[in-house]
């Protein structure tokens, strides 16, 4: 059997219909669309070491478990945090959070992670700053005590 298998044809198959179309030839850049290249692509090094940097410097939250945020406060789950945020599972390690009993949820206070987003976002290791962003998706206020399940103490 030959090492390529070739596409079965008939045999008066049209020669003309076989051909590959050209490709499109490639994009050349203006100088001033190169100059502009060639910013975007040190600001992009600049953030990436910059982050490195932020996430060195991070450091785990070591409080209670089974902290509870007073009724009213605004919050977020850790996965709508992540996404209108842009945060990572290390930046988000760094703040006070509430756990649900018997569940793997835990949610941050709104006020911590807009904190936290202006703190990376003023170390350059973010291009934008979104702590401000008052349409935040998720945000949810906490409305009832919850009861929890505890150890006997």
């Amino acid at each position: 059997m030959p090492a390529y298998r070739t596409k079965m044809r008939c045999a008066y198959a049209d020669p003309l219909l076989t051909e590959k179309k050209p490709r499109a030839p490639r994009k050349q850049l203006t100088p001033e669309e190169k100059e502009e290249a060639k910013i975007k692509r040190a600001a992009n090094k600049a953030v990436r070491e910059n982050k490195v940097e932020w996430e060195a410097g991070l450091k785990m939250w070591a409080g209670d478990e089974r902290m509870s945020w007073p009724l009213g406060t605004l919050a977020l789950f850790k996965s709508d945090a992540k996404r209108a945020f842009k945060l990572t599972d290390a930046d988000l390690n760094t703040l006070p959070r509430e756990s649900i009993a018997c569940s793997p949820k835990t949610y941050y206070a709104l006020k911590d992670v807009q904190a936290l987003v202006r703190r990376k976002f003023l170390a350059g290791a973010a291009l934008e700053d979104l702590s401000q962003d008052p349409d935040a998706p998720g945000v949810c206020r906490r409305s009832q005590e919850v009861p929890r399940q505890r150890a006997a103490e």
